[in-house]
């Protein structure tokens, strides 16, 4: 299990970015893809908001790609994963533009 912390930015709407997050973690609550990291509970206090989901070992995939050099046949799998969890978003018509980042900001 891991769990994430996001903090209010400072200077932006708090309004906005509390229903973005709130949005995104809707989302991130509703699939269950073995390619989607999972969401077990989000937790809110005054400033900040905590998700805590499925721990992934590993690290990030851009750094993964990087540092291997991605043969193709790993990069076959790897986007192989990628589409089948696109294609399962798609076929519940859940928006992922908002999930897919390379890595986290």
């Amino acid at each position: 299990m891991s769990v994430s912390r996001l903090a209010d930015q400072k200077g932006a709407d708090k309004r906005e970015i509390r229903q973005r997050l709130q949005t995104e973690s809707g989302i991130l609550s509703y699939v269950s893809h073995p390619h989607i990291v999972s969401l077990y509970e989000t937790i809110w206090d005054d400033d900040n908001m905590y998700l805590v989901m499925e721990y992934v070992s590993g690290g990030e995939l851009i750094h993964y790609i990087h540092d291997s050099g991605t043969y193709e046949e790993d990069a076959k799998y790897v986007f192989w994963q990628l589409l089948s969890a696109v294609h399962y978003c798609h076929l519940r018509q859940v928006g992922i533009s908002m999930l897919l980042k390379e890595e986290d900001d």
